[in-house]
């Protein structure tokens, strides 16, 4: 891609069979190129890895695919890309997301061409509504909060490492962070070597697109995720305020139940919270029956979430 450093593509994924395809078609029109693309199959059951070679039949760069005969985990699959490949710079990205526009990933890692004090550089993600609207009810509901919403953030979907300071730090957390969490790790990890820059890469996040998603996935997810911030807290304690809020407000309506003075409260935002959380799909879907079941869903998220972040801190890892 430059004459100056190599840049490697690690695309790791396990049963993305539904969003994969998209992904790589948005990978394969990007000017100019990466240098190499590292496949990681992080075990899948499905057909993802037949997509995905498939795809890459007669692709203009090089590729090297490696496959976990059983899955690992997000963080040890970005590892096991990261050692593979041999790029002076690792661009990180999900299966379950694509490109905007052919640019992207030059806007991705121009800060790490022109500048040696930028360690890692990272997107936004949008969310559009007509997106949003090809789900299933339930996913809807994962996802409701942030429709319309553009966020900026290294998160692991689509990002930009210098190898050497990945390196030096260790790689991705992968005995403490199986399959959330490594993203906070990370950060807080190579923030200490340098700069971390904004981008204007974007990309669109699809996620599973899974006809099948149900109440129970989300509720794990909910638990996957409470689980690494409560581990993530454990290790690195409270960096300020508004993200200790933003984090744990779920966790703080509980907490408040406990105290009289704070009793009332608790339950005004405990009830705003169940019927106001995911009030997009009652406006949008109010007339399927299941929306009578959402304020219950979201209480029990409420309390799945509660629970597995205290047990992430006191375990001090993430393992869902």
């Amino acid at each position: 891609m430059t004459d100056r450093l190599k840049v490697s593509v690690v695309l790791p994924f396990r049963n993305a069979g539904t969003t994969v395809q998209r992904t790589l078609d948005s990978l394969l029109v990007q000017r100019p190129r990466c240098d190499e693309l590292i496949v990681v199959d992080d075990g899948s059951t499905d057909d993802s890895f037949e997509i995905v070679k498939t795809s890459l039949h007669d692709c203009a760069f090089p590729v090297k695919f490696v496959r976990n005969v059983k899955s690992m985990g997000l963080a040890q699959s970005y590892n096991a890309g990261i050692t593979t490949c041999s790029g002076e710079i690792v661009v990180i990205l999900h299966s379950d997301v694509s490109l905007i526009g052919t640019d992207a990933l030059s806007k991705l890692v121009e800060p790490l061409l022109s500048d040696k004090s930028v360690v890692a550089s990272y997107h936004y993600v949008d969310h559009p509504y007509d997106l949003w609207k090809q789900y299933n009810f339930w996913q809807k509901c994962l996802f409701a909060r942030i429709i319309g919403v553009r966020e900026y953030g290294l998160d692991g979907k689509f990002d930009a490492f210098r190898k050497t300071d990945l390196l030096a730090v260790g790689m991705f957390d992968g005995i403490t962070f199986a399959r959330a969490g490594e993203d906070g790790d990370i950060f807080r990890k190579l923030n200490s070597r340098g700069r971390l820059e904004k981008t204007e890469a974007g990309i669109l996040h699809f996620h599973s697109m899974d006809v099948n998603f149900s109440p129970r996935a989300v509720i794990f997810k909910n638990a996957q995720y409470a689980e690494a911030q409560g581990a993530i807290c454990r290790r690195y304690g409270i960096l300020n305020l508004k993200e200790f809020l933003r984090a744990f407000f779920r966790e703080l309506m509980i907490i408040g139940l406990l105290f009289p003075y704070l009793r009332i409260l608790s339950l005004l935002a405990i009830c705003m919270y169940v019927f106001l959380y995911t009030w997009r799909v009652y406006a949008e879907e109010w007339r399927n029956p299941r929306v009578i079941l959402l304020p219950f869903l979201n209480a029990c998220t409420l309390i799945v979430s509660s629970v597995f972040t205290i047990r992430g801190f006191i375990t001090g890892k993430q393992r869902l």
